[in-house]
């Protein structure tokens, strides 16, 4: 699909095509992309990188800030509209014509469980997880304790959540985020 016609069914989702801000999240989509496009002789992806909705200035569909970068040598190319890509084998970025077909990636919200208010305001919407998870508003993820098993177990159980509702093994970046994960196994201890 051209990089529009993904971004646009992204924004179907309530959601944009991948914007990357580090080296983990950079990683961990090429990990992703590179399970669903196995069996696929496609080698790239379309990210929301692109220049098409400032000319000459890189930018993300999702108007984060364009600072993390990971273009391959001789990237981006410097046409005035182009789109990027990540490669799935080694996860460097390439300029691309914003008409070429490529597999995307979505980032999108989790979902979210509204109910309609008796007075004439909008739906009411809030964050939710699965049963037996935990949001946690701050990385908008939901979390899920595993009790007494093997580091292997672990990632399997995580693994097998992963068709259903994208589940891994946590991963931790802030303080806050460690102390939220602390918090869940100390309630359930009580």
């Amino acid at each position: 699909m051209a990089f529009v016609n993904a971004e646009e069914t992204c924004r179907s989702f309530d959601g944009h095509l991948v914007s990357i801000s580090d080296a983990f999240t950079n990683g961990f989509l090429m990990d992703q992309a590179s399970s669903f496009l196995a069996l696929s002789s496609e080698n790239q992806y379309w990210i929301g990188a692109s220049t098409i909705f400032v000319p000459g200035t890189w930018t993300w569909t999702d108007s984060t800030q364009f600072g993390y970068t990971n273009w391959a040598k001789g990237q981006p190319e410097s046409n005035i509209s182009s789109c990027g890509a990540q490669n799935v084998l080694s996860s460097l970025w390439f300029s691309s014509s914003c008409s070429t077909a490529k597999t995307f990636m979505c980032k999108v919200p989790p979902a979210s469980t509204c109910q309609q208010s008796t007075c004439p305001t909008p739906k009411q919407c809030s964050p939710s997880c699965p049963t037996g998870w935990t949001y946690y508003g701050p990385t908008n993820k939901c979390f899920m304790k595993i009790h007494n098993v093997s580091f292997a177990d672990a990632l399997n159980k995580c693994e097998t959540y992963s068709g259903k509702y994208n589940g891994t093994l946590a991963s931790i970046h802030s303080d806050d985020e460690n102390e939220f994960i602390n918090s869940i196994f100390e309630n359930s201890r009580l």
